[in-house]
């Protein structure tokens, strides 16, 4: 929506050295919310767009597995089952430019999710609390789940 994700940092061409300590997260283009011309950002699009709901299933089973096995052996029939479950649940990704914005009722579920911008920041803007609950477990036991990548 907002265009190809990527990272940038400082680099100096003469002497062929970045500085990685100030790498950070950007949008870098080739998104349909944003007009361009000769590959510079222009201004917003699509301002109608308010949001883009996904709606789909969380691999439950799989992270919870995850865990488990981290903490303690599982039978085959405990394994087979664990794996199996799955919740559906959506996640919303507002449009920061949107003209009329989705209402901030939808999307909270309990393993729901929804994406915008916050002091000026793209954030995790709620996050429902079985999902945060998996989540806390899963640091618990040194798993790391990135919110902006994870299934």
């Amino acid at each position: 929506m907002l265009g190809n994700e990527g990272f940038t940092f400082p680099f100096d061409p003469t002497t062929g050295v970045g500085d990685t300590r100030q790498v950070t997260r950007e949008f870098l283009g080739g998104g349909k919310m944003i007009r361009y011309r000769k590959g510079e950002p222009l201004g917003p699009q699509n301002t109608t767009i308010s949001a883009i709901v996904a709606v789909g299933a969380l691999p439950l089973g799989s992270r919870r597995f995850q865990v488990a096995r981290r903490l303690r052996q599982l039978s085959d029939d405990e394994t087979s089952t664990m794996l199996q479950d799955r919740v559906l649940r959506v996640r919303v990704y507002e449009n920061p430019n949107a003209a009329k914005p989705l209402s901030h009722i939808f999307g909270r579920g309990s393993w729901d999710e929804r994406f915008g911008t916050q002091d000026d920041y793209l954030r995790r803007l709620y996050v429902g609390p079985d999902l945060l609950s998996l989540e806390q477990d899963e640091t618990a036991v040194g798993i790391h789940v990135d919110p902006w990548i994870s299934t």
